[in-house]
């Protein structure tokens, strides 16, 4: 009589509970590095870039930041006039800002960062001043024609971010390129692992999709700070602030469908009834 084959090693050693958990957290890992990976990959797509930049320059806190590079600029021209060029400037920017005549404007100033951001080493990031300044000294020439004139005289860009406060990611974003696939791999594999082990796959699909989800949704806290302490600027921080909260919505929302998508398939699966056979039920 032939013996029967033995059980391969790798199961012999692993407890069933211990059977039923790793395919799970495996499949959270890898879910959660597919969430952050495709929600990056869209990010820095060129034109979903630029949209995310434009809106959060038209915040309240990045038409500080401009309004301080505004005057700073006229300042640098020789004007002592600042206390009375800042509200000035910042009532007349404000309202700039609001409307779409300077669409252009904070569209190149997104462009620029982009490309920054992108590069092995970061340049300034500068604002076309004519479209800013022209306003301003509009305001001014109402009671000062000749401080108009020094405004109307600064150069044509003004330095909005220094280049040396921008961080490089030109290779985190190189790498989600792939790594997104390599992840759903790597989540197909522990699920067929569970499978293997007798697992259900429900369960194992669902709970590791809940998990991954959830740590995607603890991740928009937690990397916060991290990620706007690269920017060791006051402004660039300030701006990357702004940029940091519009663009991590879309992540939010990703990784809440995926956390309940996982739960509706894990409680599902928890809530399949094997049919009894009738020696059962004392039928």
């Amino acid at each position: 009589m032939v013996p029967p084959m033995a059980a391969p090693a790798f199961k012999v050693g692993l407890t069933r509970p211990v059977r039923r958990i790793v395919p799970v957290v495996v499949v959270a890992v890898g879910v959660l590095a597919a969430v952050l990976s495709f929600w990056m990959n869209s990010l820095f797509r060129p034109a979903e870039f630029v949209d995310v930049g434009v809106q959060s320059l038209r915040s309240e806190a990045s038409r500080d930041v401009i309004v301080d590079a505004v005057v700073d600029a006229i300042a640098d021209e020789g004007s002592d006039a600042r206390a009375l060029l800042e509200p000035i400037a910042t009532r007349a920017l404000s309202a700039l800002l609001d409307s779409q005549l300077v669409e252009g404007t904070l569209v190149a100033v997104a462009e620029d960062l982009y490309d920054s951001l992108l590069s092995d080493e970061p340049s300034d990031v500068v604002l076309l001043a004519q479209a800013l300044v022209q306003p301003v000294a509009d305001a001014v020439a109402v009671f000062n024609e000749d401080l108009a004139g020094d405004i109307r005289d600064i150069g044509a860009r003004i330095t909005l971010i220094n280049g040396d406060s921008i961080p490089s990611f030109r290779r985190a974003v190189s790498a989600v390129a792939w790594l997104r696939w390599v992840a759903l791999a790597l989540a197909a594999v522990a699920t067929l692992g569970a499978w293997a082990f007798g697992g259900r796959i429900g369960e194992t699909v669902g709970g590791g999709a809940a998990a991954g989800g959830a740590l995607a949704l603890l991740a928009v806290p937690l990397a916060r700070s991290p990620v706007l302490g690269l920017f060791t600027d006051e402004g660039a921080e300030t701006l990357a602030t702004e940029a940091y909260a519009i663009a991590t919505r879309d992540l939010l929302v990703l990784a809440a469908f995926v956390t309940v998508l996982g739960l509706v398939v894990w409680g599902a699966s928890r809530m399949t009834v094997v049919p009894k056979s009738p020696m059962n039920t004392g039928v």
